[in-house]
């Protein structure tokens, strides 16, 4: 286990491949295709749950990014936002 505000360090909730594998550096995004602005159809994982999920990725100004997993349909899912690390 680790200790209270501590990240994991390897996707121990993972199945196949991934199990047990660092997260530095894997590819938790899949399957975008480009659609207009945006891309969508796309698939992410989340390595703290080893979970799956749909998503749609947009930029949202020059160093922001809009990420959205769902579960089926785009209303019932979350919203992140990624900013550039410079």
């Amino acid at each position: 286990k680790l200790l209270a505000g501590a990240t994991a360090t390897h996707c121990t909730e993972c199945d196949g491949d991934r199990k047990n594998k660092p997260i530095t550096g894997m590819e938790i995004l899949w399957g975008l295709k480009k659609d207009g602005t945006a891309y969508v159809d796309g698939e992410i994982l989340d390595p703290k749950t080893g979970k799956i999920y749909d998503c749609d990725v947009k930029l949202d100004g020059p160093n922001k990014l809009k990420v959205r997993g769902y579960l089926g349909f785009s209303l019932i899912g979350r919203t992140q936002y990624w900013y550039r690390v410079k």
